[in-house]
């Protein structure tokens, strides 16, 4: 199986500007996990919580709770590259960095930062058997953390934490068998 080689997009392209195509794609790729891992998603109405989407997973096996959800923030970069060790770093303004760090919450709020290559021509790979987005999603708790800079704060990112559809089942596992905060994924 081989993937068709990136063809420029220059020319063809929309006007779309690159940051909207960023939350496109994150979004994409959220949909991609949710529905391999059998999961809802919803987007809150009014959107007043940093909060980006809403995502359940409905399981009678749960010991607390049947709909298990987690609130999510998606963000995309290419300011770094993926790993399979250590962490990257990433600047959130501190008002939504408080948002997601409330402990005054009915259930988690995850930060999902993807990670795409810088080039827009290299973000989807297609071929007659699969496609492929660039590069992977990684999520951060920041529950009970604190803000570090003035305005701004840099956190790290594990790439340990990478979210495939198997990361987003076993998260909302524990938050469907937990009794509350504080959750530890």
């Amino acid at each position: 199986m081989s993937a068709t080689a990136p063809v420029s997009l220059y020319g063809v392209r929309g006007s779309v500007e690159e940051t909207a195509s960023k939350e496109l794609l994150q979004e994409g790729a959220l949909h991609a996990l949710v529905a391999a891992a059998g999961c809802d998603l919803a987007p809150p109405r009014p959107d007043r919580r940093a909060v980006d989407w809403t995502v359940t997973l409905t399981s009678y096996n749960h010991q607390y709770i049947i709909d298990a959800q987690i609130d999510v923030q998606l963000k995309c970069t290419h300011q770094s590259k993926p790993g399979d060790s250590g962490d990257f770093p990433f600047t959130l303004k501190n008002d939504q960095f408080r948002k997601l760090a409330s402990t005054h919450i009915s259930h988690p709020k995850l930060l999902l930062v993807m990670l795409c290559p810088e080039n827009v021509d290299r973000w989807v790979y297609n071929s007659s058997n699969f496609t492929a987005l660039r590069h992977s999603m990684y999520w951060l708790n920041l529950y009970g953390k604190e803000p570090t800079g003035k305005d701004e704060s840099v956190v790290r990112v594990p790439f340990s934490n990478r979210l495939d559809p198997h990361e987003l089942c076993r998260i909302l596992h524990i938050v469907g068998n937990s009794q509350g905060k504080p959750w530890t994924f």
